[in-house]
């Protein structure tokens, strides 16, 4: 018995026959299997180049957006050429050789985008009436521009176009005295995109949102706008918000107000200085790096405390508030004006002091908080942004936001604003000397 091979009874392996029919079946399974796998790839890398290209041709086209928005003066205007002053920089975009170039001052040409089959510029004056640019404008012809219209191409792996296009509009520099004051009509008015995320109410006798870009809000259930949403551009809802109001995408522009801070330095009990010093509008010193719970850290003034001392105040550089207010403690009455950015964290409770107004902000303005009611920020009055405003975690205003380029909300965030006889700016001028963009 050692040394024998045991087997199992009827043990065999598979015969030529069945190795060749198995080999025939899983060749014919692969022949259909494999060009749907090789099918399915290129079609997710022919979807993934054309988000990708969009992708570059949108951000192009905010570029040109942006520069056109803060050009002083147009030096020259071609239908494929357009050269940009502002503050004596010098700026170009122009279409060279089927792709998108730009360049500064007397330096070389770098690419902006490839593979661009169209960039066309359109110029329309204050009457609307399209000005010839077959030949570059004259200065004289520079100087009608309200509108400029820019439209960027792209050819797609399918074979098919796509165009972006943005109006990008000029109001002459003048001055408006808002002598019964000014209300702001929305909620929220942005003159560039909105994205709002999260749980949103939006009430009041004046909820409207309007934006002179793009709208998205990818809203929780329970979400409500009960005024109207409206866009110069799209308009994207997701997750089924409520909106009480209409739903109007590629409306007007509304022309938001640029209110430059300086402006408003003679409003401030205390001006908070770039060099640590706080002053009395008449020049007075009152402090060296602190002031009523205001600490002045390198190019910063930041309130840490969780009291602070009520006024109006003007800061020079960016301020930082953080801290919390104990439950039940009284409101800080506030109107903070800023050159730079303004940036609140913790749970606050903020009230306007002067005119309604409680921020405004040259720069950014950001609140940051967590979720729930114990870490809400509570805010009461106007607040004003020349760049972007955002909000994330639980934010609750009585009031309105208006901010020149951008929005973001983010958490859960309640807005309610009914206006009263309380006018900002009363006795004001605001300048308005902007450009707005609306996309198409």
């Amino acid at each position: 018995m050692m040394g024998r091979t045991l087997r199992c009874k009827n043990q065999r392996g598979l015969t030529l026959i069945e190795m060749l029919l198995a080999t025939i079946v899983l060749s014919l399974v692969m022949g259909v299997v494999s060009p749907m796998l090789l099918g399915g790839f290129r079609l997710w890398q022919e979807v993934e180049q054309d988000s990708t290209s969009l992708q570059d041709l949108r951000s192009s086209l905010d570029t040109v957006a942006k520069h056109l928005r803060d050009a002083d003066q147009i030096v020259h205007a071609g239908i494929q050429r357009i050269e940009l002053q502002s503050q004596g920089e010098h700026t170009g975009f122009a279409l060279e050789d089927g792709s998108l170039m730009t360049w500064h001052g007397t330096s070389n040409h770098y690419l902006l985008t490839p593979s661009v089959n169209q960039f066309t510029l359109r110029y329309f004056d204050k009457e609307e009436n399209e000005l010839d640019a077959t030949q570059p404008l004259t200065p004289e012809q520079r100087d009608q521009i309200r509108v400029v219209q820019v439209l960027l191409e792209v050819q797609q792996s399918d074979s098919t176009t796509k165009h972006l296009q943005t109006s990008v509009f000029r109001q002459q520099d003048r001055y408006v005295l808002l002598q019964t004051g000014y209300v702001p009509e929305h909620a929220i008015l942005c003159g560039g995109a909105i994205d709002m995320a999260g749980s949103i109410s939006i009430a009041g006798s004046l909820a409207h949102v309007h934006t002179n870009g793009d709208l998205l809000i990818q809203a929780n259930h329970g979400s409500i706008v009960y005024g109207d949403v409206r866009a110069s551009g799209s308009i994207t809802l997701m997750g089924n918000p409520l909106i009480i109001g209409g739903i109007l995408e590629g409306v007007d522009l509304f022309e938001v107000p640029s209110i430059v801070p300086s402006n408003y330095q003679s409003w401030a009990s205390v001006i908070l200085g770039a060099d640590g010093i706080a002053r009395l509008p008449d020049g007075t010193e009152v402090g060296f790096g602190s002031y009523g719970g205001w600490l002045w850290e390198t190019n910063l003034w930041k309130h840490p405390a969780i009291d602070g001392s009520n006024g109006t105040y003007y800061a020079e550089t960016s301020v930082l508030i953080q801290g919390s207010t104990d439950a039940g403690a009284y409101p800080w009455i506030l109107t903070l004006i800023s050159e730079a950015d303004i940036v609140v964290e913790g749970r606050r409770w903020i009230e306007a002091e002067q005119h309604g107004l409680l921020f405004l902000a040259g720069g950014n303005i950001q609140f940051v908080t967590g979720h729930g009611m114990s870490e809400q920020i509570s805010l009461s009055g106007y607040i004003f942004s020349g760049a972007q405003i955002g909000a994330e975690g639980n934010v609750s205003l009585q009031g309105a936001i208006i901010a020149d380029d951008y929005l973001q909300l983010q958490g859960e965030i309640g807005i309610q604003y009914d206006p009263t006889q309380e006018r900002a700016f009363p006795d004001r001028f605001v300048r308005i000397d902007q450009w707005y963009v609306a996309d198409n």
